[in-house]
């Protein structure tokens, strides 16, 4: 990176290009292995101009943006992405290759992205790794009550950092194994954030050749839903 500094010390102003090869993002734990990353960006200001960023997963797929982001109150400057066949996550127990296009805009100071996603396919796995425990009401005599933020009065949800407005579309290759249940998903369901930045989700996910093992009992599913109308914490079953 080559960058210019100016403005003053509470408006700092940089400017200058920066320039990104044979970036790599690994995170084994987390089944993260992106190779091959270029970037070609200009800061101006306010302004950051990317006219180029691509990245590819190390099991094939790629990833690819380009546009501009400011924080101007005027325009609206978006930069647009595409992922084609990405493998987000690799690893034995999580999978996931997706593809889909949108944008990025920064709206007053506040990041906003849209767009379209599909899983092209995907697995996970959700076995038990820990003794369960009671749940948030439950109340043990003579032990003092911990109270999380989240439960406090007038806290209703965790808000969104960023706001939010995709279509997700869970493909035809999902499935889903843990706990008794094993079963492949698909649906449609809308996510957005409402004003408050709760995540909102529209629309229904549904079984497809499922089964659920119970006290030794395995029972097909002949129909299973999550049908979303609200915060996506909170579908109807």
């Amino acid at each position: 990176a080559t960058l210019e500094i100016s403005g003053t010390l509470g408006r700092p102003l940089l400017a200058g290009d920066i320039e990104g090869d044979a970036i790599r993002y690994a995170r084994p734990p987390d089944g993260i292995d992106l190779v091959d990353g270029r970037l070609r960006a200009r800061l101006e200001g306010d302004a950051l101009r990317i006219s180029q960023l691509s990245i590819s997963s190390a099991t094939g797929g790629s990833f690819r943006a380009q546009g501009t982001l400011a924080r101007g109150e005027t325009e609206r400057p978006a930069i647009t992405w595409k992922a084609d066949k990405f493998a987000l996550l690799n690893r034995p127990d999580q999978r996931l290759v997706v593809s889909g296009e949108g944008a990025a805009v920064m709206d007053q100071r506040r990041l906003s992205f849209s767009g379209a996603l599909r899983a092209d396919s995907g697995f996970f796995s959700f076995e038990a790794l820990s003794l369960p425990q009671p749940g948030d009401d439950v109340v043990v005599v003579g032990r003092e009550r911990v109270v999380r933020k989240d439960q406090r009065i007038g806290r209703k949800e965790n808000p969104s950092p960023v706001d939010v407005d995709l279509d997700l579309d869970l493909g035809r290759d999902l499935r889903i194994r843990g706990h008794g249940l094993d079963t492949g998903l698909t649906g449609k369901v809308h996510v957005r954030t409402d004003e408050a930045g709760v995540l909102i989700g529209k629309g229904t996910v549904r079984t497809v050749r499922g089964t659920v093992t119970a006290y030794g009992t395995r029972l097909q599913i002949e129909r299973g839903r999550l049908i979303f109308d609200g915060p996506v914490n909170k579908p109807l079953l």
